[in-house]
């Protein structure tokens, strides 16, 4: 099984990249979030991935984190989702982002990727209803941080927004809920 490489980024796609490894070049299919500062240092991308044989064929899948690996493999354990409307999901949406949709019943914004429709939606929710935790870089405490992210996506920003600046770390220093929310606001305004 192969879990994890790193090589060479030699090309890339909306949904794959190409790394070289010693001679060897392999394509792997991503999300399209999957290359970034985090995982892409001097030219080498490590993904974290999963091997599918599907008719016959071997296919490597690859992620940014572990976390977004077993949402992956969570996902193709729904009835109905196969690895490549796994992959479509989760290009729409990162771990914390998929987590807030499942913990709070949003059915509409995962009907909203190609193929997935009300019904493999609700079939999401129920299947993944409670195994997801949301996963912060910031020193704030889990309740802490779905208490932000409740709050302002009410007010309309968006979950990749709210944890931009949730895990930017100004606002880990205050003491309450009350004012973090307020800071996050003042952050959200000034457009950062």
């Amino acid at each position: 099984m192969i879990t994890e490489l790193e090589g060479e980024l030699v090309g890339s796609g909306i949904d794959w990249v190409d790394l070289k490894l010693v001679g060897v070049t392999v394509r792997v299919f991503v999300p399209e979030n999957t290359v970034d500062g985090r995982n892409l240092t001097n030219g080498l991308l490590r993904v974290y991935t999963v091997f599918v044989i599907k008719d016959d064929s071997p296919v490597l899948y690859g992620f940014k984190d572990s976390e977004t690996r077993s949402v992956f493999d969570s996902l193709n354990k729904v009835g109905g989702i196969g690895p490549k409307l796994a992959l479509s999901i989760l290009s729409k949406f990162d771990y914390n982002s998929l987590t807030v949709a499942v913990e709070s019943g949003d059915v509409d914004s995962l009907s909203q990727v190609p193929g997935v429709g009300k019904r493999t939606a609700s079939r999401i929710m129920l299947e993944l209803s409670g195994k997801l935790q949301l996963q912060s870089d910031s020193d704030l405490e889990t309740a802490e941080v779905e208490s932000l992210v409740q709050a302002l996506t009410s007010l309309g920003y968006s979950n990749s927004e709210v944890f931009k600046v949730i895990n930017s770390g100004n606002i880990s220093s205050l003491p309450t809920v009350e004012e973090k929310i307020r800071a996050c606001l003042e952050i959200l305004s000034a457009g950062g």
